[in-house]
C-alpha cells in the first residue's frame, strides 16, 4: 500500500477535515492498479472507515464508503457498500432522499440484494409512518 494513502488515513484520525489528507485522497484514482493493489486499498479504506465508525465520525465514514465504492469492482460489495451509505444518511443526517438514492443504486447493481431490499422496505415504512402521524396532527 503507498505510503500517501496511510499517512493520510493517519491524518484524518487526529483531524478528520485535513485539506491535504481530503485532497490526496480524493485524487487517488484505481486506474490501472492491480487487483493485489486494489484489495491493499480497500482493506485499508474498511479498516479506517470501521475506525470512525466506532467514533461516530459521520462525514469521514461517507468519504471513505464512496472511496471504497470507487476502488471497488465486485458487485456484491459495492451493492453493500451502498446500502451502508444509506444507513448513515437516514440514521446519522436525516437524508431520506439520499439514502433512497443509495439503496436503488445498490439494487441496479444487484437486483435481488437482500440488504438492499430489506433498507429499502424499513425506508418505505418509516416514511410511511411519518405521513400518518403528520395527517393525524393536521386533523387535530
Amino acid at each position: 500500500m503507498n505510503n500517501d494513502l496511510s499517512t493520510a488515513l493517519a491524518t484524518l484520525r487526529s483531524d478528520p477535515e485535513d485539506g491535504q489528507a481530503l485532497a490526496l485522497l480524493a485524487g487517488m484514482q484505481p486506474g490501472d492498479a492491480t487487483t493485489s493493489e486494489r484489495d491493499a486499498v480497500q482493506v485499508a479504506l474498511a479498516a479506517e472507515r470501521a475506525w470512525h465508525t466506532d467514533r461516530e465520525n459521520v462525514e469521514p465514514c461517507l468519504r471513505l464508503l464512496d472511496l471504497e465504492l470507487a476502488w471497488g469492482q465486485d458487485p456484491i460489495r459495492r451493492a453493500t457498500l451502498f446500502v451502508e451509505k444509506a444507513r448513515l444518511l437516514q440514521r446519522e443526517m436525516s437524508q431520506w432522499e439520499p439514502a433512497y438514492a443509495c439503496v436503488n443504486e445498490a439494487l441496479e447493481i444487484a437486483r435481488n440484494h437482500p440488504a438492499a431490499l430489506e433498507f429499502k422496505r424499513v425506508l418505505e415504512e418509516e416514511e410511511a409512518g411519518w405521513q400518518e402521524r403528520a395527517d393525524a396532527l393536521v386533523r387535530q
